[in-house]
């Protein structure tokens, strides 16, 4: 069933609302009453915007609504159109967004140091970060939990599935670096900000997350520079595990010998360095010493030939009955061949392998290794194990 939300317009262009079917949303509309157009102009409005809805981005069309006073953070493209064809119903104007996003911004930086509300500095202003992070508060999993419950509106199914998240993704594949500390003065608290490496495009420029956390490790709010930038982003989730991690592998940082040396963050940072294919390491040990570069001088078909031509041919002469089978030739015997009738030589071998010589083959050199005939048929063939050599002549 396709569900929607209902819009109320109020003072500030905040949105408020429950979900109900589109059914009662528009049977709502044709109870409203007071519009400047009738509903057949309202109508006609409507037909001429449908299909701009549809040929719209899903970014553009939250922008549209957002710029309508409209959250959209939770939907789908098909109820953002909807939304965007109920916004141009009610002839909802432009509003003033901006304001709300200082409020949000404000409201967020704010806490309470003496019992007072006090607002914390813009982020952008602080200068002094420190990249030692001996005095990061001890982060447990439920700082983490409680965050990601009361901020992020977590829901149990969400919780439970931690680790298909996104966010945590991003933490296990090393997108996180360069993290960063600085302790706010006359408060208990700490900004705490990091680079993230971008999922896909990870040669851009990083997000930067960041995070208010209170000197007993419980997070108070985050933004980011992406386009969420409400605390609640796959960027933000991947930074409060990766604390997580690094204080609970750092638990000595606060003692005599932790803080022999600056405790810096230690995760190796998630790289994307295109290279051509011939660069690409694929083994499993990179530190072992890199194998030696393929020749053509390296291409010896026929090492271990146990037997000698005349001697192979001598044994299969041995297997035949009134010379009424015919011994497959060989690569070097085909070649000689072409050679002289003056033939073609990859046209020559297409024509002489058929499938009764192919049987035939296949039936001599059964056993390999361990069959003579196996290194007769083999010379001048590009066997399986030898097709990755030649491939990178």
């Amino acid at each position: 069933m396709e569900h929607t939300i209902v819009v109320f317009r109020v003072r500030r262009p905040l949105v408020c609302g429950g979900v109900i079917s589109i059914a009662d949303v528009e049977k709502f509309h044709s109870l409203t009453s007071g519009f400047s157009l009738s509903m057949s102009i309202m109508s006609a409005a409507m037909d001429n915007n449908v299909s701009q809805f549809e040929r719209m981005h899903v970014p553009d069309l939250k922008t549209f609504l957002t710029k309508r006073g409209i959250t959209c953070s939770l939907y789908r493209k098909q109820q953002l159109v909807r939304l965007c064809e109920i916004a141009v119903e009610l002839q909802l104007e432009v509003t003033q967004t901006q304001d709300d996003y200082k409020d949000m911004d404000s409201f967020r930086r704010t806490v309470e140091v003496n019992g007072a509300k006090y607002v914390l500095p813009e982020i952008t202003t602080v200068l002094n970060w420190k990249s030692d992070l001996r005095d990061l508060p001890l982060i447990e999993s439920y700082d983490i939990l409680i965050y990601l419950m009361k901020v992020g509106q977590w829901n149990e199914s969400r919780l439970s599935n931690y680790r298909r998240d996104n966010g945590f993704n991003l933490y296990t594949s090393n997108h996180i670096h360069d993290v960063k500390l600085h302790r706010l003065i006359n408060t208990e608290y700490f900004y705490v900000r990091a680079a993230c490496v971008p999922e896909t495009r990870q040669s851009e420029n990083p997000y930067n997350p960041w995070v208010i956390v209170g000197t007993e490790g419980h997070f108070r709010s985050g933004g980011c520079t992406c386009v969420v930038d409400n605390g609640t982003c796959k960027h933000i989730t991947a930074l409060l595990f990766s604390l997580e991690n690094f204080s609970s592998r750092h638990r000595d940082r606060n003692t005599e010998v932790g803080t022999d040396v600056p405790c810096t963050w230690d995760r190796a940072r998630k790289l994307s360095e295109p290279l051509t294919i011939n660069k690409i390491d694929i083994r499993n040990n990179p530190s072992s010493s890199l194998p030696v570069e393929p020749h053509s001088s390296h291409y010896t078909p026929s090492k271990g030939l146990k037997l000698s031509e005349h001697e192979i041919e001598k044994q299969n002469s041995s297997d035949e009955s009134d010379g009424e089978v015919e011994i497959p030739m060989s690569m070097k015997q085909l070649a000689d061949k072409s050679k002289d009738n003056g033939s073609n030589f990859l046209d020559f071998i297409k024509l002489y392998h058929d499938d009764d010589i192919i049987h035939q083959i296949q039936a001599r050199t059964s056993g390999q290794a361990e069959n003579p005939e196996w290194f007769f048929y083999r010379v001048g063939r590009i066997t399986a194990s030898l097709f990755h050599s030649v491939l990178h002549l």
